[in-house]
């Protein structure tokens, strides 16, 4: 199935929308320079998305660490009891 017209399609998508030739060899000077972009989490997750953020946020060899990673463990073990043995999620 194809939407939109068909001569289009077989373009290259830079033939569409074109290029600025002052960008071709851009690179980033700091790998890091650009912010991760924001997800959306189901509900579902919001724990272990909040557990697993704060794990490597922690104090090497804290205690902090410790109980962030045991949480994480903890919640993948009662997501793999509760859904994985019956085959959904």
């Amino acid at each position: 199935m194809q939407y939109g017209d068909v001569g289009l399609s077989k373009d290259k998508l830079d033939l569409c929308m074109g290029t600025n030739p002052a960008n071709d060899n851009f690179t980033f000077a700091d790998a890091n320079s650009l912010k991760p972009p924001s997800r959306v989490t189901n509900q579902r997750d919001a724990d272990l998305v909040h557990f697993w953020e704060k794990y490597p946020k922690a104090p090497e060899g804290s205690t902090r660490k410790t109980e962030a990673l045991k949480q994480v463990l903890k919640r993948c073990l009662t997501d793999f009891m509760l859904y994985g043995l019956l085959g959904n999620r």
